[in-house]
């Protein structure tokens, strides 16, 4: 299962948190519209 995050704020980061401890996707993509919180 693929997963797409929109929003790297704190929602965002909750459910990115939240997925990947439950391991619920093999892929997660988080996107957002500020570069400065980008991390590679």
């Amino acid at each position: 299962m693929k997963i797409g995050i929109i929003g790297a704020g704190a929602v965002g980061s909750a459910c990115l948190t939240a997925a990947v401890q439950r391991r619920v996707a093999r892929e997660i993509i988080m996107v957002n519209r500020n570069r400065d919180r980008r991390r590679d």
